[in-house]
């Protein structure tokens, strides 16, 4: 029962990534080795782990403390703003900037509260699709036994028992209801975890949509400038290989934590991913999901998808030639029309050093990308600097 990016991908979804990724130019990421910080070590660059909720975190969390103990190294973890405590040499509670020999781990922002830098290997790990982290964070929650969230949602779902409803379709019968939880889990986002909290683009004064389209664009240039990125469903695979370019002297767990399902596998009827896709029902005035919003997490994680895609590609192909020369520093990925014109926005210098991830910038190459390629598709080869 493990639910799939092609079971998720409805008709009204499909629609959206279709007209967000039409492939028209390359555009180049920094793909080189950060070896030579020497992150992982005691006295070399932080490591900072952006934990989004439902996206294979806590196995990742699991592997860096099992590594950080190995090369005795200080962790730091806080989630929400809470600080959640440390381990470790001189560990304390609120690090004014991101300190050398320690990672850093919890559902932070880009930045763990720093303001972003380019000294700290950067990694973060996405769902391929975000109607999939809806549905898993709706188990999650769910099945939290003494929290008042799980305790409402297991006697939605008794009351939904007795009236016939099958165990794998509670979620899309409480959204079919408006139910004001449910709503709210459909709201979640991931992509608020790519602006650092030193960002603050509405302290400007601009209009709506050009906040919305600056906002996107950090968050986009951001996601393009992390260092490991992974996306849940290849964790297992493009994981081990991206840490191995960047820190060759770890030893990488054969086997990531799994958490287990103990719940099952909730679906989405076709009806309720159509008003996911759109502006979708009301309750209390307020619309249980923003059609928007919804588009904004798919190119997200669409895009996420091609960036790792990317970053493993360009690292395996690297450390196969490791005795043969120099490999590329940047790797390519095709982009969309749209994709690239955010991609090259201009963003105000007040937002500069503090919203966007700094690091060599990435280049547009501009070219016109022939043939069909589904969204989402591993398009990436490594490529040489010009």
């Amino acid at each position: 029962g493990r639910t799939t990016h092609g079971d998720l991908a409805s008709a009204p979804l499909q629609r959206l990534r279709l007209l967000w990724y039409m492939p028209a130019s390359v555009y180049k990421l920094d793909c080189a080795s950060r070896s030579a910080a020497r992150p992982f070590t005691p006295s070399g660059a932080p490591v900072e782990y952006v934990h989004v909720p439902k996206s294979g975190g806590t196995s990742i969390q699991h592997m860096l403390t099992s590594i950080a103990r190995a090369q005795r190294l200080v962790t730091q973890r806080r989630d929400f703003g809470q600080y959640l405590g440390g381990r470790g040499r001189n560990a304390s509670s609120s690090p004014p900037v991101l300190a050398s020999g320690t990672v850093y781990d919890g559902h932070e922002p880009l930045g763990w509260g720093a303001m972003p830098s380019s000294s700290a290997l950067t990694m973060i790990s996405w769902r391929e699709s975000h109607i999939s982290l809806i549905l898993s964070m709706y188990s999650y929650k769910a099945a939290q036994r003494l929290a008042p969230t799980g305790v409402y949602l297991r006697e939605a779902e008794a009351r939904l028992e007795r009236a016939g409803v099958a165990p794998e379709s509670m979620f899309d019968s409480l959204l079919r209801q408006d139910d004001p939880v449910a709503c709210g889990i459909a709201q979640t986002r991931s992509s608020s975890f790519l602006l650092p909290r030193s960002c603050s683009p509405t302290a400007l004064n601009v209009s709506e949509a050009a906040l919305k389209e600056a906002s996107l664009s950090i968050k986009l240039k951001n996601l393009a400038a992390i260092n490991i990125v992974v996306v849940t469903d290849r964790l297992g695979v493009q994981l081990p290989v991206q840490l191995r370019w960047h820190a060759p002297w770890v030893k990488v767990p054969a086997e990531v934590h799994d958490n287990g399902r103990t719940r099952p596998a909730q679906n989405l009827s076709e009806g309720v991913r159509s008003r996911l896709a759109r502006h979708a029902g009301q309750h209390d005035g307020q619309r249980c999901w923003r059609g928007r919003a919804l588009e904004e997490e798919e190119r997200l994680s669409g895009f996420a998808a091609r960036v790792a895609e990317a970053r493993t590609a360009h690292a395996a192909a690297c450390l196969r030639r490791s005795r043969s020369g120099p490999c590329p520093v940047a790797c390519q990925i095709n982009v969309s029309a749209a994709e690239e014109a955010l991609l090259n926005r201009t963003i105000p210098t007040e937002w500069t050093a503090s919203c966007l991830q700094r690091g060599t910038a990435p280049r547009m190459r501009r070219s016109f990308v022939i043939g069909p390629h589904a969204p989402g598709a591993s398009l990436a080869r490594p490529t040489r600097s010009t």
